[in-house]
């Protein structure tokens, strides 16, 4: 079996926040492709474009799951998609962070990558998703100037 990092090119790892808001906003491959190249970018072959479509619909398709899991009951690993980049842990779940901006008080989101070898129930991801993003905002207050509201469980991949 041929591994995900292997299967999708560098180009198409690379640009996988644009494929993947591009999938989100329901955009086709060319609007996806107009997106990139509004970057600087040169395009990418559309068969790369379109595998790395394939792969950010699963990564979408996982967020339901992941929010309808009981919040004292841990993922099935089964239904994690494999993480196209090489992990240091068994698992990897990104956790968005609503909150607000303290200058304006406009409502905001950002995520947090939240590693780890032990599957962990939403409940446990999310109290350590916000303990992160506390030590970041105690590190960098410039980057982490959002107030933290709530954290939500939206995606997760497992090492192949």
């Amino acid at each position: 079996m041929v591994s995900l990092v292997v299967a999708l090119s560098t180009r198409v790892q690379s640009n996988m926040a644009i494929i993947r808001a591009g999938v989100a906003q329901g955009l086709t491959q060319k609007g996806i492709q107009g997106l990139i190249t509004q970057t600087g970018q040169r395009g990418i072959r559309k068969t790369d474009l379109l595998k790395g479509m394939r792969y950010a619909k699963g990564l979408q398709d996982t967020g339901p799951y992941l929010r309808s899991i009981r919040r004292d009951r841990k993922p099935n690993p089964a239904r994690l998609p494999k993480s196209i980049k090489p992990m240091t842990r068994a698992y990897r779940f990104e956790v968005r962070i609503d909150g607000t901006n303290p200058v304006t008080n406009a409502r905001e989101s950002s995520f947090v990558t939240v590693r780890t070898d032990d599957l962990l129930t939403p409940v446990e991801l999310e109290a350590e998703a916000e303990k992160l993003w506390n030590e970041g905002q105690a590190a960098r207050k410039e980057r982490y100037a959002m107030v933290f509201g709530r954290a939500i469980m939206e995606t997760g991949a497992k090492r192949d």
